[in-house]
């Protein structure tokens, strides 16, 4: 936990959801640093391409649900991240 992150300067904040094996297991926190990569599949032959997508975007939060259904043990689970972006 790196505390409070200030959104930059000049910046937009976007959220989108994500799963935990997304999030390079847990190891990305408010303040880190990280590359969004995308994958997309090629309709003709089936085939999927990856690519970066945004370099170096700052996280600015982390939704992390810790709570399971009743009876169930506590499980961590992400939901959305929100980065920091510019429109360049």
């Amino acid at each position: 936990d790196k505390g409070t992150v200030e959104l930059p300067s000049g910046y937009d904040m976007i959220t989108f959801p994500v799963s935990r094996n997304q999030i390079v297991g847990g190891f990305a926190v408010p303040g880190s640093r990280v590359d969004i990569l995308a994958a997309v599949s090629l309709p003709k032959s089936g085939k999927a391409i990856v690519f970066p997508l945004l370099i170096d975007v700052l996280v600015m939060a982390i939704d992390i649900q810790t709570s399971g259904p009743a009876n169930a043990p506590a499980y961590a689970n992400v939901g959305d991240v929100s980065v920091a972006v510019t429109k360049n």
